[in-house]
């Protein structure tokens, strides 16, 4: 089989449990919901940095700048004219005004307002996607490496996630041969969730990569395209951003999912957005309506502030975690051919293929034999948080964040290759 049903492990069997001496019975949703492993490897290095233990932290997709000072007075501008209350669900009106001019930008999708929700991050935009586009039991596409909430959200919503598989012999893209298998093989798939630039692998896909999946995407006119365009502003030369909406066939179909928070470094101030056609937008807005309700008003009027003002700061952010990139795939080249950095095209991150080294660490019985097993082992001998692979759909490697300071990341990288080295003496000796 090409494409292959998501097989997480759940979080194990929710049913009836004791809280404060008394026996609840959790609903069955649950216990598919796993907790991020992102978030748990952030979690577990500030434990051990609470206890006193020297953690460096390259496991959360965390800018560390400030939020640029331009949006930052946006919101103190805004509280002092008194936005500090019930924003429209939908958001206010210039703000998606302005997500459609800039959508407009960057993919060529001519965007009315009414084409526009405005969320509290990406995440729910993503969420309410998946919650609208299909019913229960619908299988949801996706390439393998992919980020860890893809297959989470469609399991809480009670759909079916499928893994595409991708090879690093071919740059972690999704070829239209296994596109094309996939899809024939899931009769019930009515999403294809399509991420560039990557989380984790940095891929970046080109024009040509595009024309060549809409060639198998024409005959499916039914299937709904989503595309994370979370990264969009962080390419690097000579790669360059290009949205798939521009190549679907069939491009109302293709809805585009993005958010303030890697661009402008305001991952805390929640504000993310969808674009699709109105009617989705229209039940998108429903459900929001019943849940969360609008974005915060303060953030979303920084976050206009964001897209309307000064873009200088974008440029700055790009080109230092180009260098921090640079540094990282640098430091790890004197492992190979036992670790590879996969060298990325765009994101903070660096996807690192580990498949020789555990495999050879799998065959003498070590403890270490996946890509999860490695990041604890890191963390615990050379106090370096990394997310491991398992999480991203490929228990063979891991992921770095390039998203700290030069001088932290040539310390991290320096622990890191005397802890891999460690264990490439044991599988070489």
């Amino acid at each position: 089989m090409c494409g292959v049903p998501y097989t997480g492990k759940d979080c194990g069997g929710f049913g009836y449990g004791g809280i404060g001496g008394f026996m609840v019975r959790l609903s069955g949703r649950i216990g598919r919901l796993r907790e991020s492993a992102t978030l748990r490897m952030a979690r577990l290095a500030r434990v051990l940095r609470s206890e006193g233990k020297q953690i460096l932290d390259l496991s959360l997709g965390e800018p560390d700048f400030p939020t640029p000072a331009h949006i930052q007075e946006a919101l103190w501008g805004a509280l002092s004219e008194g936005y500090t209350h019930y924003p429209p669900v939908s958001g206010f009106a210039d703000l998606r005004e302005a997500i459609a001019e800039y959508t407009f930008r960057q993919t060529g999708r001519a965007t009315r307002v009414e084409e526009v929700l405005v969320s509290a991050g990406a995440k729910q935009a993503l969420s309410h996607l998946l919650f609208v586009l299909a019913d229960e039991g619908d299988e949801v596409l996706f390439p393998a490496p992919y980020w860890v909430s893809y297959a989470d959200m469609a399991e809480a919503l009670g759909l079916r996630p499928v893994v595409l598989p991708t090879r690093v012999e071919e740059g972690y893209r999704l070829r239209p041969e296994v596109l094309e298998r996939g899809l024939a093989e899931h009769p019930r798939a009515r999403i294809l969730i399509l991420n560039s630039p990557c989380n984790p692998t940095g891929v970046v896909y080109s024009e040509e990569d595009w024309r060549a999946l809409s060639e198998v995407l024409v005959r499916y006119p039914e299937l709904w395209v989503v595309s994370d365009e979370v990264y969009d502003r962080l390419v690097y030369a000579p790669h360059r951003f290009v949205s798939p909406y521009r190549y679907v066939p069939n491009s109302e179909r293709c809805v585009i999912v993005n958010s303030c928070s890697k661009t402008y470094a305001m991952t805390g101030w929640r504000v993310g957005w969808l674009v699709a056609p109105e009617e989705v937008v229209r039940v998108c807005e429903r459900l929001q309506g019943q849940t969360t309700a609008g974005a915060c008003s303060l953030s979303q009027r920084a976050a206009l502030r964001a897209l309307t003002g000064p873009q200088d700061c974008v440029e700055e952010m790009r080109e230092a975690f180009g260098r921090r990139l640079r540094i990282a795939v640098e430091s790890l080249g004197v492992l190979s051919p036992w670790v590879k950095p996969v060298e990325p095209s765009g994101t903070f991150y660096l996807w690192v293929d580990a498949s020789r080294l555990l495999g050879a660490l799998v065959e003498r019985g070590h403890r270490v034999r996946s890509g999860e097993d490695l990041a604890v082992y890191l963390l615990e001998s050379v106090q370096v948080a990394v997310v491991g692979g398992d999480a991203f759909g490929d228990p063979m490697c891991f992921r770095l964040s390039c998203a700290v300071d030069e001088e932290t990341l040539r310390v991290a990288m320096n622990r890191l290759v005397e802890g891999l080295s460690r264990l490439v003496e044991e599988v070489g000796a």
